[in-house]
């Protein structure tokens, strides 16, 4: 049976729980970024699920290798790092984490300060994670970046933060929208047999995922795929069906040969996408592009084929 990680991290603090229900984001902590102009990079590792880890100092300490996820608004480390930093979890600091699979309520840890090469953030609340780890030491939520541009350089694996500016339309990207109003999330629009389709962005997920709605729309429902397993940042496993996807525009860009792993996972529903197609790209798709840029200030997701 196939196994696919994902992570797709939202949280927010919990200040008082009954608040538990309040939009994805509210309070939680705006790290402040200090940005260098003209970084060369920092150097990329692929994991054994294709998703990608950088070195970063916390506390000044390190580095500890963090997974690249845009598919999170804010970053999250193991309960060893937590243990190496000399940190203790407070029940005042306890967050909710939202994952592709579902929600848990975990504990965390304060630290002040991350730093990944020429980036730093200020003081930030950190949850502690369990699952879909790999062997790295956390994730390092890209949505936390605001108005920043994050360059992923996939065949020279390198990623390089900087500020906001327009794109160089000669170097050939294709540029289309970005909406970051789920939770700062990278979500959209694409198109799947000439149908409009809302897809998330997710270099935190090895695989891509896709609801039922989009699979009715490829097959009627009535096909039978490969059976697979769905491992999130939550407890909560979930089982799907992989199928083969036609192509996927994006602008004018397309997506020929892949494979989709298709279930209700509690993601497309928390964010109100079950009812229509929707997909959650990730490293499997994204990794085999030149290179991407999320722009958060301009809005726009950015890919060179």
């Amino acid at each position: 049976m196939k196994r696919v990680c994902v992570t797709a991290l939202l949280l927010w603090l919990l200040a008082p729980p009954a608040k538990a229900d309040m939009p994805t984001g509210a309070e939680r902590r705006s790290d402040s970024m200090t940005i260098v102009d003209g970084s060369r990079g920092i150097a990329i590792q692929r994991d054994r699920n294709g998703r990608m880890r950088v070195p970063v100092f916390i506390n000044g300490r390190g580095p500890f290798s963090l997974i690249v996820d845009t598919g999170a608004n804010g970053s999250a480390i193991g309960a060893h790092v937590a243990d190496a930093l000399g940190l203790s979890a407070e029940t005042s600091s306890e967050v909710i984490l939202r994952g592709v699979t579902g929600s848990s309520r975990v504990a965390a840890v304060t630290v002040e300060s991350l730093a990944l090469g020429d980036v730093t953030t200020s003081r930030a609340t950190l949850p502690i994670v369990l699952e879909a780890l790999d062997g790295a030491d956390g994730f390092l939520g890209t949505g936390a970046f605001t108005d920043k541009r994050v360059l992923i350089d996939f065949r020279r694996q390198r990623i390089a933060i900087s500020d906001s500016r327009p794109l160089n339309e000669g170097r050939g990207f294709v540029k289309v929208p970005a909406d970051l109003s789920h939770a700062r999330l990278v979500t959209v629009d694409t198109r799947v047999n000439g149908t409009a389709v809302k897809a998330i962005i997710d270099t935190g997920a090895g695989g891509s995922i896709g609801n039922s709605a989009m699979r009715n729309l490829l097959a009627g429902g009535r096909s039978v795929g490969r059976p697979d397993q769905i491992i999130g940042t939550s407890a909560t496993v979930d089982y799907g069906q992989t199928y083969s996807m036609p192509p996927i525009a994006l602008g004018t860009l397309l997506i020929a040969g892949a494979r989709v792993s298709f279930a209700d996972v509690s993601i497309f529903a928390h964010f109100q996408l079950s009812a229509k197609p929707a997909l959650l790209i990730g490293m499997d798709v994204l990794g085999q592009l030149d290179s991407m840029i999320i722009d958060y200030g301009a809005h726009e997701l950015q890919m060179r084929p």
